[in-house]
């Protein structure tokens, strides 16, 4: 797809190298299993590092929201990811069984509300 000027310049700019980007609201599904494929190999622990609290939960989120499937990549995320955020949550918490529950069972997934609870629990530690 090739945008017009107009169009391209008011799109927003990514702040590492300029570049206009946009976020399709819909993608098939082979682009969303390449894209969960490379999420599902994301260190989360990396990322939290290098991003602002809580910015980086949210950039987690906007994955979930926009390449929820019924695909196994999908699942895949969920569970990879819900095993990270497991260990940077005190244990024994409600959202520390959430999370050992998504990432070891494999009809569970993660979803927005568990990403707040994360939140939540990192901002009371």
């Amino acid at each position: 797809m090739i945008l017009s000027d107009s169009t391209l310049r008011s799109l927003p700019r990514c702040p590492i190298n300029g570049v206009h980007f946009s976020f399709p609201r819909r993608f098939g599904h082979s682009h969303k299993k390449t894209i969960l494929d490379i999420c599902a190999t994301a260190n989360v622990s990396t990322i939290a590092e290098q991003c602002r609290f809580p910015d980086w939960l949210g950039y987690l989120g906007l994955v979930l929201a926009h390449m929820q499937c019924e695909q196994d990549a999908y699942l895949n995320v969920s569970a990879r990811w819900a095993g990270q955020l497991r260990n940077i949550v005190e244990q024994g918490s409600s959202i520390h069984n959430r999370l050992q529950q998504v990432s070891s069972c494999s009809d569970k997934m993660l979803n927005i509300q568990d990403l707040e609870n994360v939140e939540l629990a990192i901002r009371a530690i």
